[in-house]
């Protein structure tokens, strides 16, 4: 029912209708009878009630263990192998990413723990081994045809995979080969030791290479540096501007071409505090490996011709590595208990090795090689044919348990090592027509190779004579003089390892961007347009990353030793540049340029290339009135 207010019955009247006179002589409702009334009543507390859903589904007593008897080691000690006598092998070619390891991990059988003379009931649980294996890959291809129908100069995209292949051939030549495979058994590890030293004992010639102690510190290009940079100083310029003009708010050119802007990042944090004790007895070897390897490889040979009012941008590219290495000690904090001897002992052992192994591979290839004719007649204009991200991200964190005594039965391993490689093909060739003005970026790269490893903990080698050597014949014994050793006094009682096979710890770190950006552009501005804006051109701007960081906490260690002791460490740092142009007419070659921190690598690897690198054909220059804008080849420097 419809009942009509004060203000509709003013505008009825209004408009000729006479409800209201009608309404005079008949009985009116009175409106405030339909008012709702709501009873009065007061609200007392509210009662929850619980409720019992019934499903049926019960949760099982489980209980997971992962049992595996070791076999033997086939490898024997290290010493047996002399100077670690295996010759080095190569990189694993692209795109090949072992992900399989043929012995489980997990806890091994483990035997009744001993008891010392004042303690009776308590279990001591023993550590398990911890094996990670990661691969990570992205492989993109990105490669734009526009209009090139009118373009009978550009190169067949044949010529310039072959210049690709050609770069990642020089890289693999000038960089300290990594392990090629994962170890089989619990004895592979012994020889992945030995491949890494008999590496060390012959580093690559090309670069900077600093081993032993001289290896500890920060290097940047093969200098002493005091700190890292930051990476927003050393992004590509375009990078820096677009920045600039976000937080600003303001515009950038009317016209914008953008081919490269391409990013391709591996990173990895692996952080481990898992095995430590302030004293070792080892009854085998010990070796400890530390190596860094970071190679960048790069072609920026770039041809630009044009006639109108266009600034050729002034940013070239930049590759540097950054590399650290170091060792700090960790002592034990002093017992409030005084200088006694502990009282009792305890001991958990492991029918096998304990192996922390930790394998990390990650590879970006990217081919983002365009080929475009434009033609530019709107007032404004934004095309991104590049701009392509492609990143590997691995973050590790690894606690285990700490001791007040290891017995290691077998071998003490230490292995912590970072291969890093970025590889860039970037020669562009650039046609401007038709007037028109603006800026044309062809280099502006950027290749950062950045690592670390830090060790907490410093480790001290003897003779184990005494007590000491008495362990390695009867472990769940200890004499008096080992529990009068300094370093166990005011403690109640010791925790003890006893480990039967190996004791490895082993963190391999392998990084690879290989991007090629080699783009053919063929822009036209109409006469129509030349006062619309500027024109940018960006066929550079690309970032290839490579960022890997270990981190090991520990105690500072004396470690009693039966068999002979190995301990190297190495920084290598190479940068090449390919300085051939595929757009040069005739072609001359596969030539090197200097990088100014690899000379040596001329001489090295010329040949190779010279005999591995594609030719491509004679580019005819268009019939055209350009005239060659000046710029800079080799659009390099190295940081």
């Amino acid at each position: 029912m419809f009942i009509s207010g004060a203000v509709t019955d003013s505008i009825t009247h209004f408009i000729g209708l006479f409800q209201i006179i009608e309404l005079q002589d008949r009985l009116r409702l009175d409106y405030d009878e339909l008012t709702a009334r709501f009873p009065e009543f007061a609200t007392g507390p509210i009662l929850s009630q619980d409720h019992h859903i019934p499903h049926p589904y019960s949760v099982p007593d489980l209980s997971v263990q992962l049992r595996h008897m070791a076999p033997a080691p086939d490898a024997g000690p290290l010493a047996a192998a002399g100077p670690f006598g295996f010759a080095p092998l190569s990189l694993p070619a692209l795109p090949d990413i072992p992900l399989h390891l043929t012995f489980p991990p997990g806890l091994h059988p483990v035997s009744a723990a001993t008891q010392g003379p004042a303690l009776a009931g308590p279990v001591l649980q023993p550590p398990g081994s911890v094996v990670v294996v990661i691969g990570q890959q992205n492989v993109l291809f990105d490669i734009d045809h526009i209009g090139i129908a009118r373009m009978g100069h550009a190169i067949p995209p044949e010529a310039l995979e072959a210049q690709l292949d050609a770069l990642l051939a020089m890289a693999e030549a000038a960089a300290l080969p990594a392990p090629a495979s994962l170890p089989g058994d619990e004895g592979g590890f012994v020889a992945m030791a030995q491949q890494m030293a008999q590496a060390l004992a012959s580093p690559p010639d090309t670069g900077f290479v600093a081993s032993g102690m001289d290896a500890h510190g920060l290097y940047r290009d093969g200098d002493s540096a005091d700190q890292r940079p930051a990476l927003d100083e050393l992004l590509p310029q375009d990078w820096q501007d677009r920045s600039a003009r976000e937080e600003s708010g303001t515009d950038g050119p009317a016209h914008e071409i953008i081919h490269g802007g391409n990013k391709l990042v591996n990173e990895v944090l692996l952080t481990a505090s898992w095995i430590s004790a302030p004293v070792l007895v080892v009854g085998g070897d010990s070796a400890s490996i530390d190596v860094i390897s970071q190679v960048n490889v790069w072609q920026d040979s770039d041809m630009v011709l044009g006639n109108g009012a266009y600034d050729i941008a002034p940013y070239a590219t930049m590759a540097s590595n950054i590399a650290g290495l170091s060792h700090v000690s960790h002592a034990q904090p002093v017992q409030q208990g005084g200088s006694d001897a502990p009282a009792f002992w305890l001991v958990t052992t492991i029918e096998g090795s304990l192996i922390n192994f930790n394998r990390v591979q990650q590879q970006n290839f990217v081919s983002d090689g365009d080929v475009t004719s434009i033609t530019l007649t709107a007032s404004e204009t934004t095309m991104i044919l590049g701009a392509n991200q492609a990143v590997n991200a691995v973050s590790l964190l690894e606690l285990g348990q700490d001791f007040e005594l290891i017995i290691v039965d077998g071998n003490l391993i230490n292995l912590a090592a970072i291969y890093q490689t970025n590889v860039l093909l970037d020669s562009d060739q650039v046609i401007l027509r038709d007037g028109g003005g603006g800026l044309v970026s062809t280099g502006d790269n950027l290749l950062l190779n950045d690592a670390s490893i830090h060790q907490v903990g410093l480790q001290g080698h003897q003779l184990a004579e005494g007590g000491y050597r008495e362990l390695l014949n009867n472990p769940d014994k200890l004499s008096q003089q080992v529990l009068d050793d300094p370093a166990f006094a005011g403690l109640e009682g010791l925790r003890v390892l006893h480990v039967k096979g190996d004791l490895v710890s082993a963190q391999i770190i392998s990084q690879v961007n290989v991007l090629g950006d080699a783009d053919q552009v063929d822009l036209l501005a109409a006469h129509a347009m030349e006062n619309a804006g500027d024109v940018a051109v960006i066929t550079g701007s690309n970032v290839l990353i490579n960022s890997a960081h270990i981190a090991e906490y520990g105690v500072d260690s004396a470690i009693h030793m039966a068999g002979n002791v190995y301990s190297d460490a190495l920084i290598h740092q190479a940068g090449l540049v390919d300085s051939a142009s595929p757009y040069a007419s005739p072609h001359a070659g596969s030539g090197l340029a200097d990088s100014g921190l690899a000379s040596e690598a001329v001489a090295f690897l010329a040949d190779s290339m010279a005999a591995t690198a594609a030719t491509p054909p004679d580019i005819p220059v268009p019939a055209y009135d350009f005239e060659m804008i000046s710029i800079d080849p080799m659009q390099t420097v190295l940081a």
